[in-house]
């Protein structure tokens, strides 16, 4: 369906004369559609031109901004095929004011939502990226859950840091059902959902220097060798 939905834009504009202004946190998605790009800071344009080296200020700028709180506006989610009886609405860090942490730590995160109507066995996603946008894993929600008609809650989310080597990552969040074939249906996602920094820091839990350039951005689990 997204794919769909580029192709319809990339028709507008390049054979029907239009101007698509489109509104995006995620590199990729610009990356497919855009042959110029602007990039804001606090409401003030700090560049307008190439495409690949306004994501890499971008890139460069972002990182920077790890707040405790993030508010999703429209900017956040894909207005074009999310579901509109079901919205993420915001997301914090619970026991700090930013999304840094060391190596090793549990990552508390608290996610608020709203249904305007009733959902059964709705489930979660976090797809973790690096700032280049390359996809690098996701998790999944363990079980399901249910929300009556015009309910707002905050849930309690924890992730451990432990499998993430020091750098900076983006965090999309998205919800969704799944059917009895297993297949998932959308209802909303927020691009990005939180940019996090995990900090060396040589503990119990990340007993060694990670070096990254060689061994990759993710630490899998331990294996058994006797």
């Amino acid at each position: 369906m997204v794919t769909v939905l580029f192709a319809k834009m990339r028709e507008a504009a390049g054979t029907q004369g239009r101007t698509v202004l489109y509104v995006s946190h995620n590199m990729n998605t610009i990356r497919q559609l855009c042959d110029r790009c602007v990039v804001m800071d606090e409401s003030k344009i700090i560049f307008d031109g190439d495409v690949e080296k306004a994501i890499e200020l971008y890139t460069a700028v972002t990182p920077q901004k790890l707040p405790g709180k993030y508010i999703y506006d429209k900017t956040y989610h894909n207005e074009l095929w999310k579901h509109p009886d079901f919205t993420i609405e915001e997301m914090r860090v619970t026991d700090r004011e930013s999304f840094t942490f060391d190596s090793g730590e549990d990552i508390l995160l608290s996610l608020k939502v709203s249904a305007k109507r009733a959902y059964n066995n709705v489930k979660f996603r976090f797809e973790f990226s690096d700032m280049s946008d390359n996809k690098l894993g996701s998790m999944w929600s363990r079980g399901a859950l249910s929300f009556a008609e015009n309910e707002q809650r905050e849930l309690a989310a924890k992730i451990s840091s432990r499998l993430f080597t020091p750098g900076q990552y983006k965090v999309d969040i998205v919800a969704f059902l799944t059917d009895a074939f297993g297949e998932d249906h959308f209802l909303d996602g927020v691009y990005p959902g939180f940019y996090m920094e995990i900090s060396e820091k040589i503990n119990e839990a990340n007993p060694y220097v990670w070096h990254r350039e060689w061994w990759g951005p993710l630490r899998l689990q331990e294996f058994e060798i006797e």
